[in-house]
């Protein structure tokens, strides 16, 4: 390998690494004192928050046979909102969940004081 392509080989490598580790900060502000690391949110204020999200559920899988010449449905994704309250000074681990269906994905959308 020559020196010009096996340089520009150690530059794409590093840039790659880079853009890998650009977007994996520790954790995310979803309100002033309010942040979550995955699922896991921190409450570093006075009051009580409802942290809120949507968890994606795969629907519309039917047990049906295939049939030959048709083409396969591919399952529908809905989502479905959730919410749980970080009370002040605390962690709590949200859970978002879907009834009787598989959880595709999760989403945390923000979080407002509570009225509690």
């Amino acid at each position: 390998m020559n020196k010009q392509v096996k340089g520009f080989a150690v530059l794409m490598g590093a840039a790659a690494v880079s853009i890998a580790t650009a977007g994996t900060a520790s954790a995310d502000d979803i309100a002033p004192g309010v942040s979550c690391d995955g699922l896991t949110c921190a409450n570093d204020t006075d009051v009580a928050y409802v942290v809120t999200g949507v968890a994606d559920c795969v629907t519309g899988l039917l047990p049906l046979p295939h049939i030959v010449g048709w083409p396969d449905l591919p399952p529908t994704i809905q989502g479905f909102p959730f919410s749980q309250v970080a009370q002040p000074h605390s962690t709590v681990t949200l859970t978002p969940a879907c009834t009787d269906l598989p959880l595709q994905a999760w989403r945390i959308t923000g979080a407002e004081p509570s009225e509690q």
